[in-house]
């Protein structure tokens, strides 16, 4: 039995008191970007991140839709985080080089950036 079991055990109106962090905004962002950072794909230099009262908007561009994941379920994990906004869009490399391949952003994509503007309102 742990200290907790055997006091709560022991002392029934034992409350266990859980306490609540507060992070800025700007500390958040930073932690995001470290968190970024130590993933080491080089794409991930081509995301931004804003934060406005703990909600985190990605925006920038990657090669895969894999490596977009990779940064969302990064940045989720990043304590302070309270809501994700992805605005993140999957374009070939010869595309972020900047010839353009003719590849065109997937239909889930434009959607969140839609939800994006109407949340911006």
């Amino acid at each position: 039995m742990n200290p907790l079991e055997s006091t709560l055990n022991q002392n029934p109106a034992a409350t266990v008191k859980r306490i609540r962090v507060e992070y800025s905004d700007d500390d958040i962002r930073k932690r995001v970007l470290r968190f970024l950072s130590s993933r080491h794909f080089s794409t991930f230099r081509n995301i931004d991140v804003i934060v406005r009262h703990g909600e985190v908007t990605l925006t920038g561009t990657v090669c895969s839709f894999y490596e977009k994941q990779v940064a969302l379920t990064s940045c989720r994990r990043v304590a302070g985080v309270l809501d994700m906004v992805d605005c993140i869009v999957v374009e070939s490399i010869e595309r972020i080089d900047g010839a353009f391949s003719g590849s065109r952003p997937h239909r889930s994509q434009a959607v969140t950036g839609r939800r994006a503007a109407i949340r911006a309102r």
